[in-house]
This record gives structure tokens, C-alpha cells and sequence, in this order.
């Protein structure tokens, strides 16, 4: 009897098992795309970048490095899609018209990203100051597509108290974002530490063109406010209406102060030009005033007869 029930056990161990293989061996249904998770869709499509990702700067020597970020000036920057922290499509291309601020990061970055984001945000309300709120837009891009979903960036967004209308906080496809460091010469590979990258904020025009590199994690904000002079200043704008005139002439005479360490409105030129313009009104006055008595006005020392001849 025993020996029947050992058999009998044995046979139905065997059996469960045939069908657990079978179960196994079953392909498995994906779940809903509504029922992922950010952090299971990038995981998906997430790979490995190396220092070898970067043709000429593999070693990552600061020179070899500098050379390689530098090439991207003058670049033209694709017609990426990201998606920001509330979910939303964003192209790249929405933003030309105007100078951009790209700044790439990681979300899990515990000292240098969380720093140089909060150079770049003094940086910019000093900008803002000088230029205005909507003359150039700002966007950080998380470059550790792993991590970085719209949930991560956007809690990295809430703890650099960044992100407004004109600053977007973005993630992206690996694909995308391997292609948007190379265009605009940024370095980024995995290490022991999480990553290293350079510390490099990119500045686009209205264009799409990479117009300049401002590296450091530290940086003066007259590294940044001065080249976005240089780009609305040489934007061609509509002079139509008395306040875009004013804007222009605002922008043209704003200048830093070093001792103030902030950037103030130099009414010196409008002075300079207001006693240029006098001394030039008198000048052309005395000279046209000669002129007329040398050229126009009759000799006194020769008068003339009523027929004209001289006496």
C-alpha cells in the first residue's frame, strides 16, 4: 500500500512538472503599455555609453575633450523629441526664433549636476533681468536614460527649483539623446561613480546652430548674458512700434557693473550723444553761416550803379 502511494505521489510530481515546462516554454503575453511604469519603459531601451561612444575624445583628456566640444560650434542641432515632466511631446524645433540654453545632467547626480543647475538658474535671472523673461528659452536634458524619466527630472526639477514657461526639464530615447550630445559636443559615459561628462552648458541661436561653449560648474552669468547680447542684439527684429525701439536701445546700453556685480542701464552713451549732437548743431551752424556771408552776401567795398556797373 505504501508502496502504490509512493508511486502514485512520484507520478504526480512528474506530471507538474511536464506542465510548469510546457507553462514556461509559453510565450508571455506584454502588459498594457498604460499599465508601465517611466522607469519600465526607458529600462527597455536603455543601453551603456562608454568612452569609446565619442570618435577623438575616447581618452577623455581635458585638451581632447575641449577640442572635441569646440568642433560642435556652428553645428546644427536635429529636430529631436523629448518628452517633458508632465508628459508632453516637445520638439526641438519649437524653440527656434529665439536663443536656447542647454543644459544636459543626470537626475541621480548628487554634487556636480545639482550645482552647475543652480549656477545656471542665478545665471539666468540675471539674464532675465537684463533681456527679458521670453527672449530665450532654457531646457535641461537628462542624459542617464535609465533613471532619467518625466518623473525623475521632474523631481529633480522640484529640488533645484527650476522649471518655468521658458525653462523645460526633459527626457528622452537613448537614441535621441546620443545624437543631441554629438551635435552639440557633449561627453557623457558611464563610470565607477555613476558618470562623468563635461560640465557644459550649450548655446544655441535662433537658427539652431551651436553658437557657444560656456564650461565650469561655476560659472560668472557674464559668461552667458553676454553672448545672448550678441545673438538678440544681432537678431533682426521689427522696429514698428516705439517699445521694440526701446527694447533695442535698452539691450544696446546695458552693460555690467563689476563693482555692483549685476548688470545696470548706461545713460552715459544718451548723454555722450545728446552733447555730440550739440556740438555738431553748432558747428554746422557757424559753417553754414559763413559760408552764406562769403558766397551770398554783396561786397560792401564794390557797390553797384543801378545798371550794374561798378563805380
Amino acid at each position: 500500500m505504501i508502496l502504490q502511494a509512493n508511486k502514485l505521489s512520484g507520478s504526480l510530481v512528474i506530471i507538474i512538472l511536464i506542465v510548469m515546462s510546457h507553462v514556461a516554454a509559453m510565450p508571455v503575453r506584454a502588459h498594457d503599455d498604460s499599465a508601465k511604469t517611466p522607469h519600465q519603459e526607458t529600462k527597455l531601451s536603455a543601453r551603456t555609453v562608454t568612452k569609446e561612444s565619442f570618435p577623438g575624445a575616447a581618452k577623455f583628456e581635458p585638451q581632447t575633450a575641449y577640442k572635441y566640444s569646440q568642433a560642435a560650434i556652428g553645428k546644427t542641432v536635429g529636430n529631436y523629441k523629448f518628452i517633458s515632466t508632465e508628459n508632453k511631446v516637445v520638439n526641438l524645433d519649437q524653440y527656434r526664433g529665439k536663443p536656447l540654453i542647454l543644459s544636459m545632467v543626470y537626475s541621480s547626480c548628487a554634487h556636480t549636476c545639482p550645482m552647475m543647475t543652480q549656477n545656471l538658474a542665478d545665471a539666468v535671472k540675471d539674464a532675465r533681468e537684463v533681456l527679458g523673461n521670453d527672449d530665450f528659452n532654457v531646457i535641461s536634458v537628462g542624459f542617464d536614460t535609465l533613471r532619467d524619466t518625466p518623473r525623475a527630472m521632474k523631481s529633480f526639477a522640484k529640488q533645484q527649483d527650476v522649471g518655468d514657461a521658458n525653462w523645460q526639464v526633459l527626457s528622452g530615447k537613448p537614441d535621441v539623446v546620443e545624437r543631441l550630445s554629438a551635435d552639440t559636443g557633449f561627453i557623457y559615459f558611464t563610470s565607477p561613480k555613476g558618470f562623468d561628462h563635461l560640465t557644459q552648458t550649450t548655446l544655441i541661436d535662433a537658427k539652431g546652430e551651436v553658437y557657444a561653449q560656456i564650461y565650469g560648474q561655476d560659472f560668472e552669468a557674464t559668461r552667458l548674458t553676454e553672448p545672448l547680447k550678441q545673438l538678440l542684439l544681432g537678431t533682426a527684429k521689427s522696429l514698428s512700434s516705439f517699445d521694440s525701439l526701446l527694447n533695442q536701445v535698452k539691450l544696446f546700453c546695458t552693460i555690467y557693473d563689476p563693482y555692483a556685480g549685476k548688470y545696470r542701464f548706461d545713460y552715459s552713451f544718451f548723454i555722450g550723444m545728446f552733447l555730440s549732437a550739440i556740438v555738431l548743431l553748432l558747428i554746422g551752424s557757424f559753417l553754414v553761416k559763413n559760408i552764406w556771408r562769403l558766397w551770398f552776401k554783396p561786397d560792401e567795398n564794390h557797390p553797384e550803379t543801378s545798371n550794374g556797373s561798378t563805380i
